[in-house]
């Protein structure tokens, strides 16, 4: 008996699978497996590398979501691998096109399922599918034929028909319910773009600075100040945003020459139609701890608020020409820089990226029916 391994991840593609274990096993008399299948207490691990290497024809069930799957790609991996003993291997494409596979997975031989087409009848959408789905069951049949060392013979249309009839429901089901997740994901997407493409020219520009940095925005006002500024210029926990005017008040006591620093961004900023690109200024600043300090300030202009993009901000960034206690200075920064390093860390964990390319020897780690 031919035996066929249905590769899923993702609720989707092992509805759709399941489906087609019930459809092809006593049509074509064949043996499925499906490893949400495996009886409890089973070592798993067993069962999948046994049924790796013993299945004759494959069918990968890809959909968008199961294309993120560490499991999908290790077990298409292993499938590639092991080439000569799955003699066909089908990608089923729900919801994907061609170019969205692995490079690896279009030297086989694919099957889309595609999408309805506005206007499309049911009986037109469903003549498609099986006239997309047909090149498959002809391919599971003449592996079967190979295997039981069998000629052609005239059954293959009855054999077909009667799988179909079972199977179209599910199809359309399973392509529905991936369509639908594309838009979302879709409109995320968009909406995501949307908001990084402000929040990160601010927040991860100044995030990645190690130097003082703050953002200000087309109102003069100072926000999204990085630890480093905060710390440098003695920020009250809590007043990430004030205004030029307060935050001059702020550091005046510390200015060796503040009436200078206020004619400069009077005369600089007094027009906003005309409020530069690139604005640089030489300070002088005496610091509680660490002394006088020669600060060369350099302020890069940003585009403003979304959609249209026309007002303007500035991330001001303040580079340390000179300190008098250097030795202090750069102790509590290394220790600062050391501090954010280990939060970020332990925030988003070491993250293991995987392989876009199947193939990789050991299995993911874990293993549930909701893979």
């Amino acid at each position: 008996m031919t035996k066929v391994f249905l590769s899923w991840s993702g609720p989707i593609a092992l509805d759709l699978a399941r489906a087609f274990k019930s459809a092809i096993e006593i049509p074509f008399n064949t043996k499925c497996f499906l490893s949400s299948e495996i009886p409890t207490g089973t070592k798993w691990p067993e069962e999948l590398d046994v049924a790796l290497n013993d299945c004759s024809f494959a069918i990968l069930f890809l959909t968008p979501a199961s294309m993120r799957s560490d499991w999908m790609l290790w077990e298409a991996g292993m499938l590639w691998k092991r080439y000569k003993r799955a003699n066909r291997i089908c990608p089923l494409l729900i919801g994907l096109d061609h170019e969205d596979t692995p490079d690896p997975l279009k030297v086989y031989q694919q099957v889309g399922l595609p999408r309805r087409h506005a206007g499309e009848s049911d009986e037109e959408y469903g003549a498609q599918l099986r006239a997309n789905c047909e090149p498959l069951f002809k391919s599971l049949d003449e592996t079967i034929r190979e295997a039981d060392h069998r000629s052609h013979d005239d059954l293959f249309v009855q054999r077909f028909t009667l799988a179909w009839s079972t199977l179209r429901e599910p199809i359309v089901d399973a392509v529905t319910r991936s369509s639908q997740r594309s838009s979302d994901r879709d409109q995320i997407a968009v909406l995501t773009e949307r908001l990084q493409r402000r929040e990160h020219r601010e927040r991860m520009l100044m995030d990645a600075m190690e130097g003082p940095a703050y953002f200000m925005d087309e109102d003069y006002t100072i926000r999204n100040v990085n630890n480093a500024a905060s710390t440098f210029f003695k920020i009250p926990p809590g007043r990430q945003t004030i205004p030029i005017n307060d935050f001059l008040a702020h550091v005046e006591p510390y200015l060796v020459d503040v009436e200078n620093v206020r004619a400069h961004f009077e005369e600089t900023f007094s027009d906003p139609r005309r409020a530069p690109d690139l604005d640089f200024e030489v300070i002088d600043y005496r610091h509680p701890r660490y002394g006088l300090i020669r600060i060369r300030k350099v302020g890069a202009a940003l585009p403003g608020r979304l959609p249209d993009n026309r007002a303007r901000g500035w991330v001001v960034v303040f580079n340390l020409e000179s300190v008098e206690k250097s030795e202090e200075y750069y102790s509590d920064h290394t220790v600062a820089v050391t501090a954010a390093l280990g939060n970020t860390i332990r925030t988003h964990g070491a993250r293991s990226t995987g392989g876009s390319v199947p193939g990789a020897a050991p299995p993911p780690k874990g293993r549930s029916a909701e893979r």
